[in-house]
């Protein structure tokens, strides 16, 4: 017997457990569906912005991450090679606002909201094959449904089933990531470049950091000989990797709706990625349920496109200006440098990129 669903959400992860709390909430029959078991390790910083935060208790969750050990964050630093770093608080209406966590704890705190609102969800579960528009064959067995809804990341088998003619540039930089004590790292958001890439770190709890490092496709060295450079007397990390950084968008099409990474993999830089991916979950939510009231999905797909394209525009040039400063990190090293003999320049453009 085939399970029929109004909706299927492929990917567990905050675009798509989002989007299934709010479908279910409106009393869609919601089913999530993840290869993964959670909670599970995820390649990110764990940045959680003052727009990503508003967006949340827009929703009624009423106090984001209260179950979820976090720092809050209301210093950025940043520097170049060997200069001294510039340093600003986050501006009067941020302040306090932007939150650091652990991604895999914070992921599956929002899975398990979307199933006390009523979704279904399935883990550990691997999709197959389609056998036609609306039945999707996974080794748990054959579910039907009206959507899909793809949220299954920055390499998603959903986009490629909606963009069969689109091809991918190769990936050109690699992201590491992992977890250190907190001792080891500023109580701020602290980004450093040097020649082959850049390195972030944020606390996210009492006791624990994340740190990240990119670096280009060019680079030699290994996160932990950069680890013992920059942070000479951290401990050895275990480390996970992740690319591509960086996507353009893949779109929605017919009964298929792409959210999050899924749609657009965003320049890690900013840290805008989880706002526009949480966005990109309400937005769509929002479609849908209008949708379902008349039982038309017909425009569904490109009125989410329209939607989408419109709220990306203005992320767009400086995410390109983020991005080419992530691939040319020797040319970004001395830009920097420059544009440091004048701290208050240096804060202005960073603040027009970051929009903090």
């Amino acid at each position: 017997m085939v399970e029929k669903y109004d909706v299927i959400v492929v990917g567990a992860g905050p675009s798509g457990s989002l989007y299934a709390l709010l479908t279910a909430r409106a009393g869609l029959n919601t089913l999530i569906i993840d290869r993964a078991h959670f909670p599970r390790p995820k390649v990110c910083l764990g940045y959680f912005n003052s727009l990503a935060i508003d967006l949340l208790m827009k929703m009624d969750i009423e106090e984001p991450f209260s179950e979820v050990p976090h720092s809050k964050i209301s210093r950025w630093k940043i520097s170049s090679g060997k200069g001294n770093p510039i340093e600003w608080a986050l501006q009067d209406k941020d302040e306090n606002k932007a939150l650091a966590l652990s991604r895999p704890l914070f992921d599956d705190w929002l899975r398990k909201l979307a199933i006390q609102a009523g979704a279904e969800c399935l883990t550990g579960v691997h999709i197959q094959s389609f056998v036609d528009d609306e039945t999707i064959q996974t080794d748990h067995g054959n579910f039907k449904t009206h959507l899909v809804v793809g949220a299954d990341g920055r390499k998603s088998m959903i986009a490629q089933r909606a963009n069969p003619k689109q091809s991918f540039p190769p990936a050109r930089r690699i992201g590491w990531q992992s977890n250190l004590p907190s001792e080891f790292v500023e109580n701020c958001m602290r980004i450093h470049f040097f020649d082959s890439g850049y390195w972030t770190t944020v606390p996210i709890s009492k006791d624990q950091a994340s740190l990240c490092f990119v670096l280009t496709a060019q680079a030699t060295q290994t996160p932990q000989f950069l680890l013992s450079n920059f942070f000479p007397n951290a401990p050895a990390l275990v480390w996970r990797s992740s690319s591509p950084l960086f996507r353009p968008p893949c779109y929605s099409r017919d009964n298929i709706l792409l959210i999050g990474d899924a749609c657009h993999v965003w320049e890690p830089l900013l840290s805008e990625g989880i706002y526009l991916s949480l966005l990109s979950a309400y937005e769509a939510s929002k479609l849908t349920i209008k949708a379902s009231e008349s039982k038309n999905y017909k425009n569904l797909a490109p009125e989410l496109n329209k939607t989408l394209g419109k709220i990306h525009q203005p992320f767009i040039p400086r995410n390109h200006i983020a991005l080419n400063l992530g691939l040319y990190p020797k040319i970004a090293n001395k830009g920097l440098k420059l544009l440091s003999r004048n701290p208050e320049y240096f804060k202005k453009f960073y603040r027009y990129l970051s929009d903090s």
